[in-house]
C-alpha cells in the first residue's frame, strides 16, 4: 500500500469513527430525554423500617432546607410540597387512616439545575417516623442529563416518585393483599 493510500484510509476510518461517535452521542441523549429525571432512595439507617408496614396513616411535613436560596430555590420547596400532596392522594388506598401514623420529614440538601454542560442534581434527606420513633433515615438522589427535564419541578417529581416507590413496597400488610402497583 502506498503512503497516499494509507493516509486516505486513515482519514476515512477516522471520519467513520467520529460519525459513529456522534450517532452514539445523539442516541444517548435521546435516551436521557425519554427517561427524564430519575430518583433513587438510598437508606442511611432503616433499623425500624418494619414499623413502616404497621402504619395506617401517612403525613408529609412541608419540606425544609438549611442550604439557603442559592442551593435550594424557594420554587423547589413549593414544587416538592405539591408533589408530596399528589403522592399522599395516590397512597390513600394503602394508608386509609388511623393509628399508627407515619410522618415523613424532608430536608432538601442540595439542588443544581441543568447547565449547558452539566446535569441537574438534587439531594434530599428523608426521615420517616412511626409514632415519633425513627423508622427510616434515607438520602434520595435525583438527577437528570436531559435538556428538557432539569428544572425544579422535574427533580422534585423524581425525588417524590422514588419516595413513593419505597412507600408502596413497604406499605401496610393488609393493604398489599390483592393489590398490584
Amino acid at each position: 500500500m502506498t503512503r497516499r493510500a494509507g493516509e486516505t484510509l486513515l482519514v476515512l476510518l477516522t471520519t467513520s469513527a467520529l460519525s459513529l461517535t456522534g450517532c452514539f452521542t445523539i442516541a444517548k441523549q435521546a435516551i436521557h430525554e425519554a427517561r427524564g429525571a430519575q430518583g433513587e432512595l438510598l437508606p442511611v439507617s432503616s433499623a425500624g423500617s418494619a414499623a413502616v408496614t404497621t402504619c395506617r396513616s401517612i403525613v408529609f411535613t412541608p419540606a425544609d432546607t438549611t442550604a439557603g436560596p442559592r442551593l435550594c430555590p424557594p420554587a423547589l420547596l413549593r414544587e416538592y410540597d405539591a408533589a408530596t400532596r399528589r403522592l399522599a392522594a395516590r397512597l390513600r388506598p394503602h394508608y386509609p387512616g388511623g393509628a399508627p401514623t407515619l410522618t415523613v420529614d424532608s430536608e432538601i440538601l442540595y439542588f443544581q439545575s441543568k447547565g449547558l454542560l452539566s446535569g441537574a442534581f438534587m439531594l434530599t434527606r428523608v426521615r420517616m417516623r412511626a409514632d415519633d420513633r425513627l423508622a427510616v433515615d434515607a438520602i434520595i438522589k435525583a438527577e437528570s442529563a436531559a435538556y428538557t427535564a432539569g428544572g425544579e419541578d422535574d427533580l422534585a417529581d423524581a425525588t417524590v416518585d422514588a419516595l413513593g416507590r419505597f412507600l408502596r413496597r413497604n406499605r401496610p400488610a393488609e393493604s398489599s393483599a390483592g393489590r398490584r402497583d
